[in-house]
């Protein structure tokens, strides 16, 4: 990665001592996860192409992520929402992400640049978590391990006449069926009704179904496909709405 910002440590404090408070203290919750957005969209861009080694867009993700925290969502510390008022770690956090941000704008290389932005994810999922706040990106989270659990039979050789395996396998997958059901649920209606949304929603859901025909059947080769058709979906979720 280039450095595109040698100073970009100094700027985010420089912003944070001349934001307004005013303009940030009677934001909204649904406002600042707004304000948020454009940037955690960005990090997830940036990290999708680092996992593939495409450095350059990935470049440019992560200097739009880094000055839309800076601009959009820094400010914010120093004037939290309602919700994040009383959290003693909610201004360390943002300021943790931008200089995750900076350091990954300044990385010498794709490893180094996933390294630095890898955990922001969990971060801003414990921010919420702790604060007793859900959106949808958390119910995605769930789907998304319950789908880690379930791709292991991708791998692995399925004895059929074992009852005790069979049925690990069938409560792995109502597990993961029913947290895609809960991001289903859990999507607000500019969401839910988008036709991206629901190819994805849609597509595993069609294809878990099929999965417990595939297993009655004691078919490995159609559970193996049927995976494979199920994790495309999921990283496009992650990719997406994670």
């Amino acid at each position: 990665m280039k450095p595109v910002h040698k100073h970009l440590a100094a700027a985010f404090a420089l912003a944070l001592s001349l934001a307004p408070a005013a303009a940030w203290a009677a934001a909204s919750l649904d406002t600042f996860l707004a304000d948020l957005q454009p940037a955690y969209d960005g990090i997830r861009k940036s990290m999708f192409y680092l996992e593939r080694g495409a450095v350059a867009p990935a470049g440019f993700e992560i200097e739009r992520s880094a000055e839309a925290w800076r601009s959009e969502v820094l400010p914010y510390a120093a004037s939290p929402p309602a919700p994040f008022a009383h959290d003693p770690d909610f201004a360390r956090t943002l300021e943790g992400v931008a200089a995750a941000l900076a350091r990954a704008d300044t990385a010498a290389g794709a490893d180094a640049a996933l390294a630095a932005i890898r955990g922001i994810p969990d971060t801003l999922a414990e921010l919420r978590a702790r604060n007793h706040i859900v959106v949808l990106a958390d119910h995605v989270r769930e789907a998304n391990r319950a789908m880690e659990r379930l791709w292991e039979y991708r791998h692995r050789t399925i004895d059929f006449d074992d009852r005790a395996a069979v049925d690990e396998l069938r409560a792995r997958l109502s597990v993961t069926a029913y947290a895609y059901g809960e991001c289903d649920r859990a999507a607000p209606d500019g969401v839910s009704r988008r036709p991206d949304f629901r190819r994805i929603i849609d597509g595993v859901t069609n294809s878990l179904d099929q999965m417990w025909d595939a297993i009655a059947a004691g078919d490995q080769q159609r559970v193996v496909n049927i995976l494979r058709e199920v994790r495309s979906f999921d990283r496009l979720l992650w990719l997406r709405h994670g």
